[in-house]
């Protein structure tokens, strides 16, 4: 019997947005939130594939201002 089957939350939702967003390693992401990384890219590919943008957006953003 392996693992329980991980659980998307919102507070890992944003613990993961965050840490992508400033360019954490998906592995340390991983690590962190207790998944392997197959795992993180199943279940958060929506915030890593995003983060990155929504990071130079909040920058450009702040440059224009």
């Amino acid at each position: 019997m392996g693992r329980p089957a991980h659980e998307r939350t919102e507070k890992t939702r944003s613990e993961v947005k965050a840490f992508a967003m400033v360019g954490t390693p998906q592995d340390e992401i991983a690590k962190y939130i207790g998944v392997d990384r197959k795992t993180l890219t199943k279940h958060y590919r929506h915030e890593l594939d995003t983060a990155m943008t929504m990071a130079n957006a909040k920058v450009a953003q702040s440059l224009f201002q």
